[in-house]
């Protein structure tokens, strides 16, 4: 298909002859990882066992509070609240209680009792909403700000309570279909997958249903007990007051009282301090000249494998740099470790001069650009900065042929615009930020110092150098010209395996560039 039309029709080998097809030409360009995923599959199938228990090592076991609530959690709980308060409280409190008793015999009291229970309640109201609140704040900004491994090594529907744990897990596969369901109902309909997306939804929702339904019975167990207790004490006062043991007004009083009434906090792993006094002090990035020395970077699952292992470079600013390398080389992580997504474990990362280890992460994220996965509002540009930014992404022409031009809506999702308009709208956005570094998965033109990891060797061929990782170390680094231009080189291999006609247009189009910034 290419623009709304058939231009090729047939077996994949008779279509692979015609050395002037189209689909021959895509081939050229074919995703690097998905040819190295078809070459693998034997091996990775052998290998299934053996990543299935690196996986399951990945994942750390939840932090799972038992026992009563420790006095730890209710002196924090109090502390919030306000000890001031809490004293009020518990004196309007034993008044109420007092004067509830007592009214039982004088009824004069009543009055005075209902006064008080009034103020305790709006007391309470007043007190433990704001510190509902910041526990909700607290903990929501301890989510937040919490170290990419939290979300790596937990899993979604984490809950305090056994039982509310088990719903809110129960429950998840089910939201989750939903969700996905929604947003691909036009593939469903295009391949007439109803009725098996409504089998899945069946089954989903009984697994909910039956975690609620446990949760219920659970309630029903403790309602139960409850009830007998209430019941034994009432026979008992009930027999007391028969006997004669207990006064009979007592036995009243007391049956007219019998009645019955925990929350444990778990922390977070948080990320470094987004704000940091010397933040204030320190320049912004002015130019994007990067070293790196003796880096090395593991996760937390796992801090005895090191996924990047002692690399050292140095990019100088305004440098576009392809990163390269088979699946696992540590490409990713990388770039991650520049956002502190990924703390090291050693060594550095300076940037203009500045260690980004030693600058809060508000600071050292202002001079990064990440290319977004979800395009966000452009209303803080310029009209005149955002049509240049559609015209250097080439969707210039595309949104003067709309009726409202900038104004145009975006549906939820970007579901009226196709998946390429969408990756260049996130793109228009990265080149409107101006940052000084840039860190993306294809290359783009800037002016900036750029990092991209590469899945089509076409894209970075006319870049200044080809970062090549393997095992986490640096292989290779030089501009792609040279790296072609010796026999055996990783980055040569890889050219070549995007076949003979391809590796030749990436080997011209480096060498012009190489001649270029050489003159």
């Amino acid at each position: 298909m290419e623009a709304g039309e058939i231009v090729q029709f047939g077996e994949f080998v008779e279509l692979m002859g015609d050395e002037k097809g189209r689909l021959v030409q895509i081939m050229k360009d074919y995703h690097l990882d998905e040819e190295e995923g078809l070459e693998n599959v034997v091996v990775a199938k052998k290998k299934g066992k053996v990543e299935d228990e690196t996986r399951e090592q990945e994942v750390v076991a939840e932090d799972r509070q038992t026992g009563l609530v420790t006095t730890e959690t209710y002196a924090w709980y109090f502390r919030l609240f306000g000890f001031n308060r809490l004293g009020l409280l518990m004196c309007l409190f034993v008044m109420m209680v007092g004067f509830k008793v007592s009214s039982g015999i004088t009824l004069s009291l009543t009055f005075a009792t209902s006064v008080i229970g009034v103020c305790g309640n709006a007391l309470t109201l007043y007190s433990t909403i704001p510190t509902s609140r910041r526990i909700h704040n607290n903990a929501m900004g301890g989510l937040l700000r919490a170290k990419m491994s939290f979300y790596d090594t937990n899993r979604l529907g984490k809950s305090y309570r056994e039982l509310k744990r088990l719903s809110s897990i129960m429950q998840s596969p089910n939201i989750a279909h939903i969700s996905e369901t929604l947003s691909g109902i036009p593939t469903v309909l295009a391949y007439n997958g109803q009725p098996q997306f409504i089998a899945k939804q069946m089954a989903r929702q009984d697994q909910a249903n039956l975690s609620m339904l446990l949760f219920s019975h659970s309630q029903y167990w403790i309602n139960l007990r409850l009830d007998a207790l209430g019941a034994l004490i009432t026979l008992s006062l009930v027999l007391f007051g028969v006997g004669g043991i207990l006064p009979r007004s007592f036995v009243g009083l007391a049956l007219s009282l019998v009645g019955a009434s925990a929350v444990a906090l778990n922390g977070y792993p948080a990320e470094a301090s987004r704000d940091l006094p010397k933040d204030a002090h320190s320049p912004m990035a002015s130019s994007g000249s990067i070293d790196i020395k003796n880096l090395e970077l593991c996760y937390d699952a796992r801090p005895d494998h090191k996924v990047i292992n002692g690399i050292t470079l140095h990019i100088s600013a305004g440098e576009k740099i392809g990163v390269v390398g088979r699946t696992g080389s540590g490409k990713s992580t990388l770039m991650d470790s520049f956002f502190r997504l990924i703390e090291a474990q050693a060594g550095s990362i300076t940037i203009d001069g500045q260690d980004i280890s030693t600058l809060g992460l508000r600071k050292t994220r202002l001079c990064l650009t990440a290319l977004p996965i979800k395009y966000r509002s452009f209303s803080k540009y310029t009209d005149e900065d955002i049509w240049y930014a559609l015209e250097c992404v080439g969707m210039k022409e595309y949104v003067s042929s709309l009726n409202e031009k900038l104004d145009s809506a975006i549906s939820e999702g970007g579901t009226n615009l196709s998946a390429g308009q969408r990756q260049l709208l996130c793109l228009a956005k990265v080149l409107l930020e101006k940052s000084k570094i840039l860190i993306m998965d294809e290359a783009t033109s800037s002016d900036a110092t750029v990092l991209s990891v590469a899945h089509r060797l076409n894209t970075i061929a006319a870049f200044d150098k080809v970062l090549v990782l393997e095992n986490g170390k640096v292989a290779e680094f030089e501009p792609p010209h040279l790296l072609l231009s010796r026999e055996g080189t990783i980055f040569g291999e890889m050219v070549n395996a995007t076949g003979s006609a391809n590796a030749a247009v990436i080997g011209e189009i480096a060498r012009d560039h190489y001649d270029l910034i050489r003159h």
